[in-house]
């Protein structure tokens, strides 16, 4: 498909609607696991996650197809660059999308210093007593 700007809501041929992400900037960073927050205007619609390397093709499935509530959270890894959202209706909505990193917080690693600092010291102390 040509034509059609990047983030616009696309109809297939057999009629499903997507919209389709660049995250070529996001994937540049170290981590590429994702959380997506999607709503639907119903409960339990079908949509679909897919990733994919060229614009306007959907490319490979990933998650899953539906949830059963209004608001669904999904987790994947991504490897290529296009995340796209397809659903048979315009009623479904990506609310967000965040990586999902985990880095250590600033408190945590005072904590692990501190243990490791005290380990040193008692080390010290314990070897001038002999």
């Amino acid at each position: 498909m040509t034509g059609f700007a990047t983030n616009e809501i696309v109809t297939t041929a057999s009629g499903t609607f997507y919209v389709q992400l660049d995250l070529a900037e996001l994937l540049a960073l170290p981590a590429n696991a994702f959380v997506a927050v999607s709503e639907s205007v119903q409960d339990k619609e079908q949509y679909q996650f897919w990733e994919s390397d060229t614009l306007g093709m959907l490319g490979t499935p990933i998650g899953s197809n539906s949830c059963g509530s209004a608001v669904c959270t999904e987790n994947f890894t991504l490897t290529h660059q296009y995340l796209s959202l397809s659903a048979p209706s315009v009623d479904v909505l990506l609310k967000s999308l965040t990586t999902s990193t985990a880095v250590p917080e600033p408190s945590s690693l005072l904590l692990l210093g501190s243990g490791i600092a005290g380990l040193g010291f008692w080390r010290l102390r314990r070897n001038k007593n002999r």
